[in-house]
C-alpha cells in the first residue's frame, strides 16, 4: 500500500510541469467540444443542470474530492489480501495506466469546462498564465490536465479488476455502478468533458493490456487460504483512510491550522480499523502448504 501511495503521489507531481498556457488550453477546449459534437456525445449541459441543485451539488463536490483515492486504495488492499496470486498483475496495470494519461496531458493541455464563457452555471472566468503559478497551491497542481480523467479511470479500473477476480460475485457486479456515478460527478461539477472519461478508460485498458503482456498472460488462482472477511474490511478501511487523509492534509482538504471534527474523525476511524485488524489477525489459523518431495528414482 505504500507503493500504491507512491504511485499516486508521482502521478500528481508528474502532471505539474506539463501544465499548458491558458490560451492554448482554451483553444483545445473549443476543439474538444467540436469533436464531441461531431461524435454526438456533447451532453454535458443536461448533466450539469441536474447536478446544480442543492443536494446533488453537495454530493457531487464531496464525491469529487473524497471518493476516488479512498476507493482505489481500499480496492487495492482488498485485492492484495484476497487474491495475492493476481495482485502483481493488478499492481502493474495500475502503474502503467498512468503513462498514456500523462502523455495525453502533455500533448493536449485542456481547460476544464468551468473556464468557458458559454458553459452553463459557471462564471467563465479563467486564470491568466501568471495566476496559474501565482500561489503555492496553484504551483503544485496542473489546472490544464482535464483531458485524461483518472477520476473516472480509477472506478473503471476497480470494476474491470473486480469482474476479473470474481465474475460471478454480486459485489463485483455492484462495482459497475461506480463508473457512471463518478462520470456524473466529474462532468456535473465542471471539471471534465464527456471525452475525458473516454481517455481515462482507454488509459486503463492499455495498462491492463501491457500488464498482461509483461506477466505473460493472466495468472490462475492459487490455493492459499484467504484472509478473514472482517480483517480484509478493517485493513482496507484503515489503509484507504490513511492515504486519503495524508493527501487531504497536503492539499488543504483536511484542515490542520484550524482543526474541525473532520481533522480528528478520519484518524480515529483509521486507528480503530488497524487495531481491529491486528486483533483479528491473532485468531487467524495458520495455513500449512503441502511439501512436495522429489520422487525416488
Amino acid at each position: 500500500m505504500g507503493f500504491v501511495a507512491l504511485v499516486i503521489s508521482l502521478w500528481q507531481l508528474a502532471r505539474v510541469p506539463l501544465e499548458g498556457s491558458a490560451a492554448t488550453s482554451l483553444a483545445h477546449a473549443r476543439s474538444w467540444l467540436s469533436a464531441e459534437r461531431t461524435l454526438h456525445v456533447h451532453f454535458e449541459r443536461p448533466i450539469v443542470a441536474f447536478v446544480h441543485h442543492p443536494l446533488p451539488f453537495d454530493i457531487a463536490h464531496f464525491a469529487y474530492s473524497n471518493v476516488h483515492l479512498f476507493a482505489i486504495v481500499a480496492f487495492m488492499a482488498t485485492a492484495r489480501l484476497t487474491t495475492p496470486e493476481r495482485y502483481p498483475t493488478l499492481r502493474t496495470a495500475f502503474v502503467l495506466a498512468h503513462i498514456p494519461a500523462l502523455i495525453a496531458i502533455a500533448l493536449f493541455p485542456l481547460a476544464p469546462p468551468a473556464w468557458l464563457h458559454n458553459a452553463p452555471f459557471f462564471s467563465g472566468h479563467h486564470p491568466t498564465d501568471a495566476q496559474l503559478t501565482g500561489s503555492f497551491g496553484n504551483l503544485m497542481r496542473n489546472s490544464t490536465a482535464a483531458v485524461a480523467s483518472m477520476h473516472f479511470g480509477y472506478p473503471a479500473f476497480i470494476a474491470m479488476s473486480a469482474l476479473w477476480i470474481a465474475p460471478r460475485s454480486p459485489i463485483a457486479r455492484l462495482t459497475l455502478l461506480h463508473p457512471p456515478f463518478i462520470f456524473f460527478v466529474i462532468v456535473g461539477v465542471g471539471h471534465h468533458y464527456v471525452l475525458d472519461a473516454g481517455v481515462g478508460f482507454v488509459s486503463v485498458v492499455l495498462g491492463f493490456a501491457a500488464a498482461r503482456y509483461l506477466h505473460h498472460g493472466l495468472p490462475a488462482f492459487g490455493s492459499l487460504g484467504r484472509a478473514p472477511p472482517w480483517r480484509v474490511a478493517a485493513l482496507a478501511l484503515g489503509w484507504a483512510l490513511l492515504i486519503d487523509t495524508l493527501d487531504g492534509v497536503s492539499s488543504g482538504r483536511v484542515p490542520v491550522e484550524h482543526p474541525t471534527i473532520q481533522t480528528f474523525l478520519s484518524p480515529t476511524i483509521m486507528a480503530t480499523a488497524f487495531v481491529t485488524a491486528w486483533v483479528l489477525r491473532r485468531g487467524r489459523p495458520r495455513v500449512r502448504l503441502p511439501i512436495r518431495r522429489p520422487a525416488r528414482t
